[in-house]
C-alpha cells in the first residue's frame, strides 16, 4: 500500500474547546430530567471565517454573523452533531454542520456560528 501525504499538522491545535449536548433523561419518579452534558474536551484550531462571504440577504436588510470552523481529531465513539453547544475563550457557539477533512481523514472540520445570548442556561454549567 503506498504511503499517503496527509497535509494537516496536528501542532496547529492549538486552542481548547468543550462539546456540550442537551440531554433528557428518565428521573426515576416516572418524569424526565434535561440537562447539558459535557460530552468531549479537546485540542483545536479555530479559524473565523470572513463575514461578507457569511452573509444572508434577509427582508432587504443583510443579516451578518460570526461564522468559525474548528477542527479537532475524529474520535471513535465520539461523533459531533448539529446543535452540540462548543465552548472556546469563552464564547459559545452552536454547531451548524460537520465536515471531514479532504486532506486528512484523521480530522474534522466543525461549523459553528456564534451564540449572542448573554443568559443562554448553559453559561450555569460552564461557569
Amino acid at each position: 500500500m503506498a504511503k499517503r501525504n496527509l497535509n494537516f499538522d496536528a501542532g496547529e491545535l492549538r486552542g481548547k474547546c468543550s462539546f456540550y449536548e442537551f440531554t433528557t433523561e428518565p428521573d426515576g419518579y416516572g418524569g424526565t430530567r434535561q440537562e447539558w452534558v459535557l460530552r468531549l474536551e479537546t485540542r483545536c484550531k479555530r479559524n473565523i471565517k470572513n463575514k461578507t462571504s457569511q452573509s444572508q440577504l434577509q427582508s432587504g436588510s443583510f443579516d451578518f454573523y460570526q461564522v468559525y470552523e474548528f477542527i479537532i481529531r475524529d474520535r471513535i465513539g465520539f461523533s459531533v452533531e448539529k446543535d452540540m453547544i462548543v465552548y472556546s475563550d469563552g464564547v459559545l457557539h452552536v454547531i451548524k454542520g460537520v465536515v471531514p477533512m479532504e486532506n486528512n481523514p484523521n480530522y474534522v472540520m466543525v461549523i459553528t456560528s456564534v451564540i449572542e445570548d448573554n443568559e443562554h442556561p448553559i453559561l450555569d454549567i460552564i461557569q
